[in-house]
C-alpha cells in the first residue's frame, strides 16, 4: 500500500501474533518502522509543505499519515528523542511532530515513549556517539536497505524495542530513564471523572541515558 510517498520494504520477522508496534525517528524526512505480525516495514515519509502553503500543514499531513499507519490496532509508538537540534528550524519542526504525535496518542488512547539516541545508536552498533553511516551499516548488517540513516534509525529504535522492551506487555519494574515520559505524564493529562485527572499511558521504559555529549 502507499504508506507516507515511499515504498515499504518488508522483511520476516520472528515471532507471530505480536501487538503492532511503531518506531519513529521524527522529522521533515521522518524514518519509520513498524512491526506487525511477522513482518518488519520500514520506510521514510516526507512532510515538507508545499511552496504556497502554510506551516500548519506538515502536521496535517503527519496526522493523516499517522491515520494510515494505525489500520490495525497499535500496541505502543516509541520515538527517537533528541535532546539538541543545531538547527533552530529543524528544532521547531521537531517539536511540533512530537506535539502532533502525543496529541494523536492521547486522543486514540495508544501508548508512546521517547528513547535517548544514544541508547539507540549504542544497542545498533556498540557506540553510542555512531555517525550516520555506521547506523546504516547497522541496518545493512541486519538485512534490511535503509533508503537513508532516518530509516536506519527507525530500523535500530525498532530492534531496541522488541530486543530489550516486554514484547506485549507496557508495565516494566524499574526507574523511568528518561525525562520524556515523566514530562509527558505531567503535561498531557486527560480530565477524568468529576474532574479529576487521570495520568496519560505514556510508557515506562528503561534506558540508559548515557549517550553522546
Amino acid at each position: 500500500g502507499h504508506l507516507g510517498g515511499a515504498a515499504a520494504r518488508s522483511r520476516a520477522a520472528r515471532g507471530r501474533g505480536m501487538s503492532a508496534i511503531l518506531a519513529l525517528d521524527l522529522g521533515t524526512t521522518t524514518g519509520w518502522a513498524m512491526r506487525r505480525g511477522g513482518l518488519i516495514l520500514s520506510g521514510v515519509a516526507e512532510f515538507k509543505p508545499g511552496r504556497f502553503e502554510g506551516g500548519g500543514m506538515r502536521y496535517l499531513r503527519f496526522t493523516r499519515w499517522l491515520d494510515e499507519m494505525a489500520t490495525e490496532p497499535l500496541a505502543g509508538i516509541w520515538l527517537e528523542e533528541v535532546r539538541r537540534h543545531v538547527a533552530t528550524d529543524a528544532a521547531h519542526v521537531y517539536g511540533g511532530l512530537m506535539a502532533t504525535l502525543t496529541a494523536w496518542c492521547e486522543l486514540r488512547g495508544i501508548p508512546y515513549a521517547g528513547v535517548p539516541v544514544g541508547t539507540i545508536k549504542k544497542h545498533a552498533t556498540g557506540k553510542g556517539n555512531a555517525n550516520k553511516g555506521a547506523m546504516v551499516a547497522a541496518a545493512r548488517a541486519r538485512g534490511f536497505s535503509p533508503a537513508d540513516d532516518n530509516e536506519a534509525d527507525a530500523l535500530a529504535l525498532l530492534h531496541w524495542v522488541i530486543e530489550t522492551q516486554a514484547s506485549d506487555t507496557w508495565q516494566h519494574v524499574g526507574n523511568v530513564a528518561q525525562s520524556l515520559v515523566s514530562r509527558a505524564k505531567t503535561c498531557h493529562e486527560k480530565s477524568g471523572p468529576g474532574g479529576a485527572s487521570t495520568p496519560t499511558r505514556a510508557l515506562d521504559i528503561h534506558a540508559d541515558e548515557r549517550g553522546p555529549r
